[in-house]
């Protein structure tokens, strides 16, 4: 059968998976490399009774019949997941095929293999979060999945030099710097699928403490409005109503305002409004609206001026996190525009407080604030669970899933 081999953690552009083979169907089935080249195969997963194998977009009638022969002769479902030809010319050229040559990976080194395991679990589990927090002697490592913590693994406290290096680069940080906080972002692809990273870096006690946010590509879908269940909210027809004014979307850290805020930009784009997003750092790329990031230092009233030049009816910020972000939004909301944005808040009722900590009062400002959209995610009770067992399904969080709950004022 296929040899399984791991492959190394690289940046964008590599993929990464501890399922993929490397040896192809060449041991498998004794066919030479270029029949393979031929037909633009890939494989990518096997079990007893089935075979996924990766093809393009839109295969040959050629193509169709080897995989019947391979299908009959190996006695096993062969189920395709189609790729775009790039990606595959991509991938056999990175397991060098493309000359008809059959090599084996460059040996990887024990951070990259540790590091691969690690996203990959992370990204099978469906964890948001991976935390690397530094102890006395090791360095705890533990993966959020439905909101909760959990023990992943411990390392020796050895590692985190190489950990730090290793991330930082990747996220063009600078690796040197340990005494303040660093933001960046990094990508990799696993199993085919691109997932976007943002990390933060702490220094803590016993060293740098690293948290890296995945964002899988194929899980930052465009949600509709329906689907979210908020479309006939009186936040969400105020907003299509007025056009104006300064609209909130709360919750703690984790209640999906990201979603949320990125659903409702992308309905306004539909209803042919020109909408510029600020954000910092971007979270995931959007072709639906402009996204711009705000970089360290900005000045509220050149970024302001330069928003009324390009003409947007709608502004979005990503988060209000100082004061500075939310002058930006009341005085673009001043100037008439529709502006979205997100805050952190423990429920609705401290939304206000938390706005008058940073500045706002409606006596300085005015009541340019027209609405306040509330959200949390509630847990739904894993049906898989079996006593005194630990599922699989749920991860042993008990949790299936979560779904989103709204308050507005």
């Amino acid at each position: 059968m296929w040899t399984r081999i791991k492959h190394n953690l690289y940046p964008i552009g590599l993929v990464v998976s501890s399922r993929v083979i490397l040896h192809y169907f060449v041991q498998m089935v004794e066919i030479d490399v270029k029949l393979i080249k031929r037909h633009k195969i890939i494989p990518l997963d096997e079990d007893d009774v089935s075979m996924h194998v990766g093809i393009c977009r839109e295969p040959s009638t050629n193509t169709l019949s080897f995989l019947s022969f391979l299908s009959q002769r190996e006695r096993k479902q062969i189920i395709p997941t189609y790729m775009s030809t790039l990606l595959l010319e991509d991938q056999m050229q990175r397991y060098h095929l493309q000359d008809g040559k059959q090599n084996h990976p460059t040996t990887l080194s024990p951070l990259q293999l540790l590091m691969q395991d690690i996203i990959l679990e992370s990204y099978l589990k469906k964890c948001s979060d991976i935390h690397f927090e530094p102890q006395k002697k090791c360095i705890l490592i533990r993966l959020r999945c439905q909101g909760q913590l959990m023990d992943a693994k411990k390392l020796d406290i050895d590692y985190l030099d190489s950990m730090a290096s290793f991330l930082k680069t990747n996220a063009h940080l600078d690796p040197t710097e340990r005494l303040i906080p660093q933001d960046g972002q990094l990508s990799f692809y696993c199993n085919c699928v691109r997932i976007h990273c943002r990390l933060s870096c702490l220094p803590s006690l016993h060293g740098e403490s690293f948290v890296l946010r995945l964002l899988p590509e194929n899980t930052q879908k465009d949600f509709t409005l329906s689907q979210l269940g908020i479309l006939n909210l009186p936040f969400i027809q105020g907003i299509f109503n007025k056009f104006q004014g300064l609209w909130l979307i709360t919750g703690l850290i984790g209640s999906g305002k990201t979603t949320t805020y990125y659903s409702i930009l992308s309905e306004l784009c539909r209803h042919n409004k020109r909408v510029i997003s600020l954000e910092n750092p971007i979270e995931v790329p959007n072709k639906n609206f402009t996204q711009i990031e705000l970089r360290q230092n900005f000045s509220s009233k050149d970024i302001l001026r330069h928003l009324l030049r390009q003409s947007a009816d709608v502004i979005g910020i990503g988060e209000i996190r100082d004061s500075s972000l939310l002058n930006l939004a009341v005085n673009t909301a001043i100037t008439g525009h529709c502006v979205l944005a997100t805050l952190h808040a423990s429920n609705l009722g401290t939304t206000r407080k938390r706005l008058e900590n940073l500045g706002y009062s409606q006596e300085t400002h005015g009541s340019f604030l027209e609405g306040i959209l509330f959200q949390r995610l509630m847990p739904v009770a894993c049906p898989y669970c079996i006593p005194n067992t630990h599922c699989m399904r749920c991860n042993g969080t008990h949790v299936f899933e979560r779904k989103a709950q709204f308050e507005f004022a």
